[in-house]
């Protein structure tokens, strides 16, 4: 029997009112185990973009068929749920194929009053992954859960009708954080197209696509010859205050992490960064920034870059060494943490325009797209955040 509760969600469709209604897992669905197809192509489930799919390019998984004899044929509309790592999502399209016996697949009894839909944004919720949690059990080299676990959790639900209300609105809602996706990823494409062509190639002394009135060649210098590369200072952990004058500024401080130390020392003026500065994060992560903010002592993993020549631009060098940071990726072998050394920096070539109209039209027109990449990826953010937000009010 099915219990009713009083909980009705913070933001309903007009025209509900019912309260949701409480089930367990096992009345609602059963686990299909349908082996023997090796036939169909692979597939694999990821939480991050909620449904079962095949590799990321959408091509079959190669894969030996005299391995496959375990494998489980899925069918569209089912959901199918890593027993240990807990991913999941639905095939939602006509995609039928067959996963590996580290999945159980869950079918509903009965489709007649369950929109796919709205359960796809239930299992896809970081909340259903800790219910999942709560009833797994420990395993020598990590957590596992089973089918008979699963059937216990306690889902609160609406009818049909309201069901398909709130799935019709998260899907629009999800449709437009794919296109913001794409939108960003387009650009982000077109920027790095454009530094590849708008920079010469080795051995070129002209890039493939200019402004147009430009034609000298381009001059090839070291870096150190027109940059002075200051170092930062190394703070001891007993200098780095909860409070102060100036706020430290660290490679972290650029990504995520939101945490600031401070400090009351006063310092020679080149220990300083200031709003605009030219820097250079050599550790951890790596490669050009300008900082926009107020007056910080910059760390010792930060490098302020002091332009001597009054030929170059600020904002076509960071450009520069925004490309230049691309091709020392690709000669790490990927690696996944890259450290520049000053000496290595002071000694790279760069190509830079003899003319400085043109290298400021080159960093204002890369500094423009680079600005409609943060607002894109601003609004992405925001949509993410409101999905977020509205889960929490329009689900229990």
């Amino acid at each position: 029997m099915s219990d009713k509760i009083t909980n009705s969600p913070q933001i309903r469709f007009a025209g509900f009112t019912d309260t949701w209604e409480q089930r367990k897992a096992e009345e609602i669905f059963k686990t299909v185990s349908d082996k023997g197809h090796p036939e169909l192509p692979v597939l694999s489930a990821s939480q991050q973009l909620g449904m079962v799919r095949r590799d990321e390019n959408g091509i079959d998984i190669q894969y030996d068929k005299k391995s496959v004899v375990n494998y489980k044929r899925v069918l569209p509309k089912q959901f199918v749920i890593h027993l240990r790592s807990f991913q999941g999502g639905f095939a939602h399209s006509n995609l039928e194929g067959i996963t590996s016996p580290a999945y159980t697949i869950i079918d509903f009894k009965s489709e007649n009053n369950h929109s796919d839909l709205f359960w796809n944004e239930i299992f896809t919720s970081k909340k259903f992954i800790k219910n999942l949690e709560t009833v797994t059990y420990g395993i020598r080299d990590g957590r596992s859960i089973s089918f008979n676990d699963f059937k216990t959790l306690l889902f609160t639900l609406p009818s049909y009708k309201e069901q398909e209300q709130i799935a019709g609105f998260f899907n629009d809602l999800n449709n437009l954080i794919t296109l913001h996706q794409r939108e960003l990823e387009l650009l982000k494409d077109t920027k790095k197209s454009l530094l590849q062509k708008m920079f010469p190639k080795d051995g070129a002394n002209v890039p493939e696509i200019r402004f147009e009135g430009f034609t000298a060649a381009w001059e090839q210098r070291k870096l150190g010859e027109s940059v002075n590369f200051l170092n930062g200072r190394a703070y001891k952990q007993t200098e780095l205050l909860d409070s102060g004058k100036y706020r430290v500024l660290r490679v972290g401080n650029f990504n995520t992490n939101d945490r600031w130390y401070f400090s009351d020392l006063e310092l020679e003026e080149n220990k300083y960064a200031n709003n605009g500065d030219l820097l250079y994060l050599w550790a951890t992560n790596f490669g050009p920034e300008i900082w926009r903010g107020e007056k910080v002592v910059y760390h010792y993993h930060i490098w302020k870059l002091d332009i001597m020549s009054n030929n170059l631009d600020k904002q076509y060098l960071y450009t520069w060494l925004e490309n230049d940071k691309e091709r020392i990726k690709q000669n790490t072998n990927g690696t996944t943490m890259v450290h520049v050394t000053k000496g290595n920096m002071e000694d790279r070539e760069f190509q830079v325009p003899v003319n400085l109209e043109e290298q400021q039209k080159i960093g204002a027109f890369f500094k423009q797209i680079d600005e409609t990449i943060t607002l894109h990826q601003r609004e992405l953010n925001l949509l993410k955040n409101l999905k977020k937000s509205l889960f929490q009010k329009m689900f229990i």
